[in-house]
């Protein structure tokens, strides 16, 4: 038995390229390997008994009725979700399930209750089939962090279609041993296995698995559709997922039409369906492992999205020509295997760009409510062809050939959609000299090997979550890069291609950058099979202070999450020694990984070295001890880093330490901030959510942007500028930026008119020389930073214009650039905003000229700059009316 296991695991290396060692993947594998089996078993006698006990007539009716159910229950489980741990919802479901489905079959065997067993046993495959995989991949997030996610998700997913090609066989095998009806009790039994390997979940795994669901990731209704209809990229994905459902369901009710004309026996329609569904997983898994990566490495993720759409209009003609079973079948094949494969990757990465907590947000709509919606319009449509006009079957065809257009002329838009996000993501000016290429593969090629290292990066930066293979050679190439952190992400994204690069990884285990040869030796821990099996312990062993350190860091980082190997292989022991060397004048790279591996390990025990080395006079090696304060997330770290970050008036190191603990965490603590201070520090905090780009901190900053601080306000307009030019697809309340911008203009007018009074001839003689210039000077300061704002947010108002260029205009010395951008702003502004605009420009333009602007009350502007929220103008006025 462990024989088997060491070459099936060797096996799975050489198939998905990773090393898999921690036995929860395999846990997982077998969850979804039973799951997929229990659906793939029932959902094909679900489909028969129907057929045999309703009639396919009835179809149309299931399908109105499967729609209505799902939209009711998604509604109540996401309540449940938000409040209750995705691991007991996910258990007390299938313990549910095998209730229902003990009860289904009882129905099903009792005479009387055969038609009423039918269309329930339909609605409960419909959601389980909904529930199940979405509650899955709910507590996979949970049990993965990202990195591994990247890492076994694939080896995973691997269990749930060899788990739907088993089910389907097996329920063909049984139907033509037994009875249909037999089915769910066998179904039932399964589940029992998924609850037994539900309790084998290890304690620390329980653990992680017990929080529950951030409510951002779970649909309320009415949240994600608002995110979805303010980006035409996600609102045509919406559009392209409604559409193929609507026609994959006609495609069944035409299969179920056509089976049931050849298969008048109950056993014999559930073998044949069996078989087919089987067939159908068959024919997607060769397709997913022979086709799928040269498809969409030959024609571009776009055109991929266009090829099953194409297939079923060729397949559909044909159809309506020369209707048959065959042809009908091979339409189903298809459609539901390509939908596995093909259109299931192409969907995946045309979703690159978009940020994680928005696919979370929308996900379950996308997934659920589209799908039900879809289901239920074609649905009505069937029960309009056939019930209301009692129209000739080609209809139906029809109808899916009009769908299929429908969806290839939406696929086509996301393509060209997605090419508009991928330039403004990347800053990619659309003129003849950068235009992007006309495949997105293609783009993400020439941005590789030509772009900068921002556009490198932020590339690869969408590309960790799903790595296009037919790029290796673009990232091999960026293994010559002179940016070590672009190198470091190279190797990295290397980890998750299926070819094996050692021999080209493993000359930077000696590179001089310690975070490159990290990165390589946490490559070569996942391919360990290519090298000899003493080659990581001699390592870990060494007699070098480098190498043995290294080696450490990249375990500890590795298994970071896996407590159990990182005791085996002694890492805290190992650490303990090297702490104990560390103040005999060790280099600053001992220090440095030591302090690195105690973060990624969250060696609790051996935290006081981060806390001495905080303190230390080195800012090297304090700067280290900051990061590593960061990498362990823990509350004790994060109150000190946030004291650290006022001190030193947001360095950008402690900016990043803090910014490594989990988005929710950090919003939570900025929102405590803006109602109970400090205020100097919540100014600094502002930086640590420009490097979580969520739509949780644009709505954290949008909240920000009433604080009573000044500062505060800009620095989170600026914020939300970096967001809203790094991450188009982010969504901003145009209405709340758009109340801001009013409020700064009003704001900037008031310090006008103050500024007019003084420099005045009417200006009290009282007043002295010094201290007038200096508060007049401030003033003008004062204009000028807060015009840049509200250039801010009309460029955070009208994307994708550059308003910040044009404020470089207004401020630049070419009077023929300064005055056409005036003139721009003159004439594309709304009244409201031009009129409070357009002054401050004149100001900015004509210096002290063109002042004429009513003299307020003298009583009302000593009030205005005494009680300022700007801090220094306050300072400046109280020097200023010698009350200091």
């Amino acid at each position: 038995m462990v024989k088997l296991k060491r070459v099936s695991g060797e096996l799975i290396s050489i198939i998905f390229g990773v090393k898999v060692d921690h036995p929860k993947v395999w846990i997982m594998q077998r969850l979804i390997f039973l799951i997929i089996l229990t659906l793939l078993l029932i959902k094909p006698t679900a489909n028969a008994i129907f057929l045999s006990k309703v009639g396919v007539e009835a179809l149309p009716i299931a399908y109105v009725m499967v729609a209505v159910s799902a939209l009711i229950f998604t509604l109540l489980y996401n309540k449940f979700i938000t409040k209750t741990s995705p691991l007991r919802i996910f258990y007390t479901s299938i313990q549910a399930s095998v209730v229902l489905l003990v009860l289904i079959g009882i129905i099903l065997w009792t005479p009387w209750l055969d038609t009423f067993g039918a269309y329930l046993f339909y609605l409960f495959i419909s959601i389980f089939g909904i529930l199940s995989a979405s509650q899955f991949w709910i507590l996979a997030n949970q049990v993965f962090d990202a990195r591994e996610a990247r890492k076994y998700f694939g080896i995973i997913g691997f269990g749930a279609i060899a788990g739907g090609v088993t089910g389907g066989y097996l329920a063909s095998i049984i139907s033509t041993v037994l009875q249909s009806e037999v089915i769910p009790f066998v179904a039932a039994s399964v589940l029992i296995m998924v609850l037994y390997y539900i309790k084998q979940f290890s304690e620390p795994t329980k653990e992680k698995a017990s929080l529950p669901v951030s409510k951002s990731v779970a649909s309320d209704f009415k949240a994600p559709i608002k995110l979805i209809l303010a980006s035409k990229h996600l609102t045509y994905i919406a559009l392209v997922i409604a559409v193929s459902v609507f026609a994959s369901k006609l495609i069944d009710y035409q299969f179920g039409y056509f089976a049931t004309q050849y298969y008048t026996v109950e056993e014999d329609l559930t073998a044949f369906y069996g078989f087919m569904y089987s067939t159908f997983n068959l024919v997607a898994l060769g397709i997913q492992l022979l086709l799928t990566t040269r498809i969409i490495g030959r024609f571009g993720i776009g055109y991929s999205l266009l090829l099953l759409p194409f297939i079923l209009v060729i397949n559909g003609g044909l159809l309506i020509l020369l209707p048959s079973l065959v042809l009908v079948g091979s339409l189903k094949i298809m459609d539901a295997s390509m939908k596995q494969s093909i259109y299931k990757a192409s969907i995946e990465l045309i979703m690159l760009p978009v940020p994680k907590d928005i696919k979370l947000r929308t996900k379950t709509f996308l997934d659920v409510f589209v799908d039900s919606i879809a289901t239920g319009v074609s649905g009505i449509v069937l029960l309009v062809v056939i019930k209301g006009f009692d129209m000739p079957n080609w209809i139906i065809t029809a109808f899916i050939l009009i769908a299929a257009m429908v969806w290839l002329y939406m696929a086509n838009r996301i393509r060209q959609e997605y090419k508009k996000v991928f330039r403004q993501s990347l800053n990619i000016k659309s003129n003849k000299n950068q235009q992007i290429a006309t495949t997105i593969e293609k783009s993400y090629e020439t941005i590789l090997r030509n772009g900068t290292d921002f556009q490198i990066l932020k590339a690869l930066t969408f590309l960790q979550s799903n790595p296009i293979q037919t790029l290796e050679k673009s990232y091999l190439q960026l293994l010559k890069n002179k940016n070590p952190i672009v190198v470091k992400s190279a190797v990295d994204l290397l980890t998750y291609i299926k070819h094996d690069y050692s021999q080209e990884i493993e000359p930077f285990l000696t590179h001089n950058n310690q975070n490159i040869r990290i990165a390589a030796f946490e490559y070569i821990i996942n391919h360990q099979h290519s090298f000899e099996p003493n080659f990581l312990i001699d390592r870990i062993n060494s007699e070098d202070p480098e190498i043995r350190i290294t080696a450490v860091v990249a375990y500890a980082k590795e298994f970071k999450n896996d407590p159990r190997t990182l005791n085996i292989l002694r890492i805290e022991d190992r650490l303990q020694k090297t702490i104990a060397l560390l103040d005999t004048d060790a280099p600053i790279s001992i220090t440095a990984g030591t302090l690195k591996a105690i973060g990624y390990g969250k060696f609790s025990a051996l935290y006081p070295t981060i806390d001495k080395y905080l303190l230390s006079q080195n800012t090297i090696i304090r700067n280290h001890a900051i990061s590593a304060a960061g990498e362990t997330q823990s509350s004790h770290y994060l109150k000190k880093l946030i004291v650290l970050i006022d001190r030193t008036q947001g360095d950008e190191n402690v900016v990043k330490a803090i910014a490594k603990y989990p988005s929710k965490r950090i919003e939570r603590v900025i929102s405590n901030m803006d109602n109970n201070g400090p205020v100097t520090t919540l100014r600094y905090m502002t930086k640590v959510l420009e490097l979580k780009p969520s739509q949780g901190a644009v709505s954290t900053l949008q909240i920000l942007l009433y604080n009573n601080d000044m500062e505060v306000r800009h620095n989170a307009i600026g914020a939300l500028r970096v967001l809203s030019d790094n991450y188009p697809l982010l969504q901003i309340d145009q209405s709340l930026i758009n109340k801001a911008l009013i409020e700064e203009c009003k704001y900037s007018n008031r310090i006008l008119k103050v500024l007019s009074l003084y420099i005045s001839p009417n200006a009290e003689e009282s007043m002295t020389i010094d201290i007038n210039h200096s508060l007049i000077n401030l003033l003008k300061h004062k204009i000028d930073s807060n015009l840049k704002i509200i250039f801010e947010l009309l460029h955070i108002k009208y994307p994708p214009e550059n308003y910040l260029e044009l404020y470089d205009y207004v401020k630049g010395a070419d009077s023929e650039l300064r005055n056409n951008a005036i003139e721009y702003v003159d004439n594309s502004l709304t009244y409201d905003l031009k009129s409070a605009i357009v002054p401050l420009l004149d100001y900015i333009t004509n210096d002290d000229s063109h002042l004429e602007i009513e003299l307020s009350d003298i009583d009302k502007v000593k009030s205005f700059l005494l009680n300022n929220q700007d801090e220094q103008i306050r300072k400046a006025a109280i020097d200023f009316y010698g009350l200091s």
